[in-house]
């Protein structure tokens, strides 16, 4: 499964390079179901990270992004408020794997993060109005 990824990545970095884009592009890792194990989410960031690096992609942590949120709800990104609920609702209450509006706006304050620390202004505005190509 890993290689098959790494392949299908590959085939999407390669295919917006080859259009001669030279711009910026942020990859989001995975964020983890649970905290302070990762494994999981690591696991699976392996073959992103290692492409996304090969095509002078930016990385924006998803783990890191939720670590905080998650650890203060004892580790679980459901009972954070990070994941939406199941549906039909079940009983215990259980989520899927889906990021609720606070989990994608943690998210995208990882990728903007990310692209300002990849730019020596620090600005993202800036950062991102350099990279159009």
């Amino acid at each position: 499964m890993l290689g098959t990824m790494a392949a299908n990545l590959n085939t999407i970095f390669a295919g917006i390079r080859s259009t001669g884009y030279k711009g910026l592009i942020v990859a989001v890792t995975y964020y983890s179901l649970t905290y302070p194990d990762t494994s999981g989410a690591a696991l699976l960031n392996g073959p992103m990270i290692a492409v996304a690096k090969h095509y002078g992609a930016v990385l924006a942590s998803g783990v890191e992004a939720w670590r905080a949120t998650a650890t203060a709800a004892g580790g679980d990104s459901c009972a954070a408020g990070l994941l939406l609920p199941s549906f039909p609702a079940t009983t215990p209450p259980s989520c899927d794997v889906h990021p609720t509006p606070l989990g994608r706006d943690l998210l995208a304050g990882a990728v903007v993060s990310a692209v300002a620390a990849s730019c020596p202004a620090a600005s993202p505005v800036g950062c991102l109005n350099r990279s159009r190509a």
